[in-house]
């Protein structure tokens, strides 16, 4: 959920759950953030960097956060909880607000 009206709380972002093995989306801005099938601990694909780190100058999707830092969500490929190899990769599908 980027664009939603709850931003300032909850910005939905992928992650891989470390216990079920899965591709989840979480809330980044939770400290706690957990799986939401099983509650285990999360690892986002995203990295949140300073805004000021130079956005569009590099591939890939980006969103600011409530604190300001930027959200980047490169082109990959990353690392498959299932496989384990780094064969996953996102793509964009549209931006809906």
């Amino acid at each position: 959920g980027a664009g939603m009206a709850n931003f300032q709380k909850e910005c939905r972002a992928p992650a891989r759950c470390e216990t079920c093995e899965d591709v989840v989306d979480a809330n980044i801005v939770d400290p706690g953030a957990a799986c939401p099938h099983c509650g285990g601990a999360v690892t986002f694909y995203v990295e949140p960097i300073p805004a000021d780190a130079g956005a569009g100058t590099y591939r890939g999707v980006d969103w600011v956060l409530p604190d300001g830092r930027l959200l980047v969500l490169g082109p990959g490929p990353f690392h498959c909880p299932r496989c384990g190899d780094r064969t996953l990769r996102f793509h964009m599908a549209g931006l809906f607000d």
